[in-house]
């Protein structure tokens, strides 16, 4: 899917943008993908071997675990100062920076895990990325996304970093053209939602 003639300039702002938020102390603190990883292990039926690519994967906390249960995985940010310094030497994992909507250099994986990465795309680059994702995932895949505008980015950045503020319901309708799934509210946070994600089955 062509995203051009925008594709290069985007890039180059969103690499500025999140390059200058990973700096920030207080942006490595909070880690929603951490939380979330050992019951999409379980809910996937996450195997020993299976291979994961970690959308978004930023200081690669929630990579950790998943390696720590025997998962393959494969981390991709854009920002090449997200990552924890631990996770550069850990085994079972790498990490590639490139944004979402061009993962022309990945291996297809068995799980995709992304959270509260889909958010901080362009609404215009939405369907490249999904398209992306599910040319990169070959059995199930999790979403968790903010509904909610960002305060972090107006602070301490100057911009906003969620760039599709939408509902649960417009996330769900997106992704269905593309997988079978299921989703609902985080029962803790009423401004996330919840997608898991299954490829659909060819007759």
């Amino acid at each position: 899917m062509d995203t051009s003639p925008y594709d290069s300039i985007l890039r180059g702002q969103a690499y500025a943008k999140y390059r200058k938020a990973w700096d920030i102390p207080k942006y490595r603190e909070d880690s929603p993908g951490e939380k979330y990883a050992k019951t999409v292990i379980a809910e996937l039926g996450m195997k020993k071997g299976n291979t994961v690519l970690d959308l978004g994967c930023g200081t690669g906390k929630a990579s950790k675990i998943m390696c720590k249960k025997g998962l393959s995985v494969h981390g991709i940010d854009i920002a090449d100062n997200a990552l924890n310094e631990e996770m550069k030497e850990a085994k079972s994992f790498k990490f590639t920076q490139q944004c979402l909507w061009r993962l022309d250099e990945v291996t297809p994986a068995d799980y995709i895990y992304c959270a509260n990465v889909m958010e901080h795309i362009p609404e215009k680059l939405i369907h490249a990325t999904l398209f992306q994702i599910d040319r990169n995932m070959n059995k199930s895949g999790f979403f968790s996304i903010s509904t909610n505008v960002d305060s972090f980015g107006p602070q301490y950045l100057s911009q906003q970093m969620h760039l599709t503020v939408r509902d649960g319901r417009w996330w769900a309708d997106q992704m269905m053209r593309y997988w079978l799934l299921t989703w609902g509210q985080d029962p803790v946070d009423p401004f996330t939602v919840l997608i898991y994600v299954h490829r659909k089955v060819t007759p």
